[in-house]
């Protein structure tokens, strides 16, 4: 089942790599194929968001609204504010990171 994604974002060069947040938060980069690049990246995460159409009050608009639960902070959320980091080497590159609450 998916549950979220994780984002690495390498500044000055821009480079980004996504991968698909799975059970118990396990992850794979998915994009690129080829892997990260050596060198320090910001380390985003991101709910899975579900939305549903519903018919406006007045019946002629439709509205998307948020459904579900978010249960992962908005600091994890943005390569500003995030304060997960990883050093890739270049190795094999196991990493694992913490969030704390609110």
């Amino acid at each position: 089942m998916v549950h979220g994604n994780i984002t690495f974002f390498r500044p000055g060069t821009g480079e980004v790599s996504v991968g698909i947040l799975g059970n118990g938060g396990a992850y794979t980069l998915t994009q690129p194929k080829s892997g990260l690049s050596v060198g320090a990246y910001k380390v985003m995460v991101t709910p899975l968001r579900d939305y549903k159409q519903v018919e406006s009050q007045e019946g002629s608009d439709i509205e998307i609204v948020l459904t579900g639960e978010e249960r992962i902070p908005d600091r994890y959320r943005n390569r500003e504010t995030t304060p997960l980091t990883a050093k890739i080497t270049g190795e094999e590159d196991i990493l694992s990171f913490e969030l704390s609450p609110p």
